[in-house]
């Protein structure tokens, strides 16, 4: 027997780090879980549940198909904050994320040695910010229009081309501009400055606004999208090694979309509340609810009515508007202290920016 254990020594298994892996997709799923968290507070906040509201759950723990009962004991009732849990989530999930990525993920989703890269931070949190800014803009000026002017559907987005028209203008300046001289920060830089300035002339908008004056100050906000979003691309692609361009192209898509969707849920969150705050006191309640997510019966209510109604979205979009001069600033504040107007990238740079 002693011959045999000295023989064959007892292996206990490893624990810890080196044993302990996990796959991309749990990383994906936590990931995933922060945008959705998120966005659902966002959009429960003031609209389905008060910013402080708490619903009662029922959790049904039976082992029997029988129909549900509160006072069972084997069934327990859970008191939540919905909207403060969903942001609890998406914090948990986030940290969870990052704690995966950095420490037990065989194959980061994303690698998180890449935000030592000065270059990608500030080209990451500018697209979040300016996407926020470009997507509110598309999707609400033309609802301004349609209840300010009294515009189609069709016609309101008629009225966004000016700004398409100046993004596309100066996207193409821009990539000719950094094509030959090689300096995509100034092109970024001021594409922020621009979009600051043209978000805070559109803010200006009522309903006594002209048509000129419209176009005009989108074609400027058109501008410093163009000016800020086609050269961030090629700017953080210069600024990586080749192993790390497909992943840093894709990190940067991914804040673009989640910037859209913030976007987008933000300035419904605040627009529908500020429509009820407004509009609660001015209407009856059978036309309280359609008019505060619908604009098709504005032309039918009483002329009085239809006033306050208008009065009541200008003013809520107006302040959805001064928020993204905000935004748009934050844009501005990551690229300048980040890569500021004198570092260089694109074709004059060999050597990746790398942190100091």
């Amino acid at each position: 027997m002693q011959d045999f254990l000295d023989q064959s020594p007892l292996r206990l298994p490893l624990f810890g780090p080196s044993r302990f892996s996990l796959t991309a997709a749990e990383g994906i799923a936590f990931m995933a879980g922060v945008p959705t968290f998120l966005l659902l507070a966002i959009n429960f906040g003031g609209n389905d549940y008060a910013w402080d509201s708490r619903k009662n759950v029922f959790l049904n723990i039976t082992l029997m198909h029988r129909p549900f009962d509160s006072s069972h004991p084997l069934n327990i009732r859970i008191s939540k904050a919905i909207v403060v849990s969903c942001f609890w989530a998406a914090g948990v999930s986030l940290g969870i994320f990052l704690a995966i990525e950095a420490f037990w993920a065989k194959e980061p989703v994303i690698p998180l040695r890449l935000f030592k890269n000065r270059w990608i931070v500030s080209i990451t949190i500018g697209n979040f910010f300016c996407t926020w800014t470009m997507v509110a803009f598309i999707i609400y000026l033309p609802l301004f229009y349609q209840v300010v002017h009294g515009d189609t559907p069709t016609i309101s987005g008629t009225k966004m081309i000016p700004m398409m028209v100046g993004l596309i203008i100066f996207a193409i300046s821009s990539g000719i501009f950094v094509s030959r001289k090689g300096y995509a920060n100034r092109s970024i830089v001021l594409g922020t400055v621009v979009l600051t300035i043209g978000s805070a002339l559109v803010s200006t908008f009522d309903q006594y606004s002209g048509a000129v004056k419209e176009y005009c100050y989108t074609i400027i906000v058109g501008a410093g999208i163009g000016m800020f979003m086609a050269p961030s691309i090629t700017a953080v692609q210069g600024a990586v090694d080749q192993k790390d361009v497909a992943i840093t192209t894709s990190l940067v898509s991914f804040f673009r979309l989640l910037g859209s969707a913030c976007g987008i849920a933000v300035f419904g969150c605040v627009l529908q509340n500020q429509l009820a705050a407004k509009l609660i006191g001015v209407l009856p309640a059978a036309l309280f609810e359609s008019a505060k997510t619908s604009v098709d019966g504005l032309d039918r209510l009483p002329l009085d009515l239809r006033a306050s109604v208008i009065q009541a979205y200008v003013e809520s979009i107006q302040l959805n508007l001064q928020i993204l001069i905000g935004i748009s600033a934050l844009g501005f504040l990551a690229v300048t202290t980040l890569i500021g107007w004198e570092r260089n990238t694109g074709k004059k740079t060999v050597q990746p920016m790398q942190s100091e």
